[in-house]
Formats: structure tokens, sequence, C-alpha cells
């Protein structure tokens, strides 16, 4: 599943999707496929209820037996806890106490003698630490996280330029050390149509580093080179050692 909890799904796959997660552990392991093949969940940073300070980070308690259940048999196989994380959404929801520098990583801050390198860096923490709330061993060690999609629009909103979204990635892959896919390879014209993640918003159509015709908008010097003719996306072998540009579907789904 991918965001199976989040709220635009009106909770009809919280009974089912960790059942689901323990079938397809099951086959995989039947296949012998369990030393090349990784299972996870892609969540979404919504099924937290508190993410501030950072250290008050928990899961909301609609879901909380449903990640737990889940968790466990991530650290069972030695999986990582997947996560959407969108410093965008946060700073349009809350632009008072969110400034847009450090929604983009221009700047860090300090919460309770913390420091923090941008607001991804605080929300990262605020993950961290829900998942100790369930168990104190789900450590870092434990329990890798890995970000599954994180992005910043280019059109559809007076934030969303492509200066800013440059400034964002470009300080995300340089300022943070985390396991990441960038959403994404490609704009998708049609989604906001569609309604895909409870939104019409415009700017879900432009999250793409390069256009719908391969054209890239903006420089990331960290990822390989491509011809824009035939665009080629480095797909990552190892966390955080070379970020990826992950389709709508998430890093499941990378061609």
């Amino acid at each position: 599943g991918n965001e199976s909890l989040a709220s635009w799904n009106h909770g009809q796959y919280a009974g089912i999707i960790s059942r689901c997660t323990r079938n397809m552990i099951a086959a995989v392991q039947a296949a012998g496929l369990q030393d090349t093949v990784t299972v996870t969940v892609p969540f979404q940073l919504g099924i937290l209820t508190d993410s501030y300070p950072p250290a008050n980070g928990h899961f909301a308690h609609a879901v909380r037996d449903t990640v737990r259940d889940i968790v466990e048999q991530l650290v069972a196989i030695g999986g990582a806890f997947h996560i959407h994380i969108y410093p965008w959404f946060a700073r349009q929801e809350n632009p008072t106490d969110i400034s847009l520098d450090f929604a983009l990583g221009n700047v860090g801050n300090t919460v309770d003698g913390v420091a923090y390198t941008c607001l991804l860096d605080q929300q990262v923490a605020a993950v961290r630490a829900a998942l100790l709330k369930l168990n104190p061993k789900y450590t870092a060690k434990a329990l890798p996280l890995t970000i599954g999609e994180v992005g910043w629009p280019t059109a559809g909103h007076p934030e969303a330029t492509v200066d800013n979204a440059k400034a964002f990635v470009n300080n995300t892959l340089s300022k943070t050390d985390y396991s990441l896919y960038l959403f994404e390879a490609l704009d998708e014209g049609r989604k906001a149509a569609t309604g895909a993640n409870g939104t019409v918003s415009e700017t879900e159509n432009h999250f793409g580093i390069l256009t719908e015709a391969g054209q890239k908008k903006f420089d990331v010097p960290t990822l390989e080179e491509y011809s824009p003719a035939t665009p080629h996306l480095h797909h990552s072998t190892g966390p955080t050692s070379q970020p990826t540009m992950a389709p709508t579907m998430g890093p499941t789904s990378l061609p």
C-alpha cells in the first residue's frame, strides 16, 4: 500500500494493511527472495498527531496499534520504516510559525537545546520520537528510517517556484544524511484533476525535477548527470549515498 493510513483513505485499509504486510513477507520468503527483496509500507507524516517540539512526536491513537504491528514485522526482517515527509505542506499549513527559509533549508533552528539544520531534520526527529514511544528499542540502528518521498513544487502557488525547489532539493541533499527518495522525477500534468492525495491543488502537477517532456528544470549536482533527451536516473544502491527521484507510487515503482 502507499500511504494507506492517510486521512483521505478514511480508515478503509487500517484493518487489513498489517495482514497484507505479513502475507507479502511470507510470499517473499517462500520464493527465497528475502535477501534481495525488502518489504515495507510507505506511511505519510499525517499519522503523527503531534510533531512539535520534536520530542513530543507520537502516532495518532487511531493508527498506533496498526503502526506498531507493522513496525514489529519490519524489525523482524531487518527492514526500514518508510515515511513521506513534505516541509512544503507544513509551511503551507502553518506559515506563521514556519518561515519559508526554514522550510527550504536555508536556515536552521534550535528547539529545547537541540540544533536542527532545517524543517525536514526537525520532522524526522519527531518521527523517531514517535517510534521510540512505541518501543524504546526502535532506535536508528534497530529500525532505519527512510524518507520515501520528499520534494517541492515549481508552479501552482507563489512559493512554488523553480528557485525555491532548487534550493530545497539541494539543501536537503547537502545538509541531511538521510536515506531518501526525491519526489519526483517527472511532472504529472493530470494529477490534480484526479484529486490524488485528497487534494486538487495545481501544485500536485509540478513536483517533478524534470518536465513531462524530460527537460530538467534546475541542476542537482549530487545526482548523476544525464542527457535531457534521454534522462537517466541513478537508482540508490545504499542509504544516502545516491538519492533517487521517485515516481508517483513511491520507491517500489522505480523503473
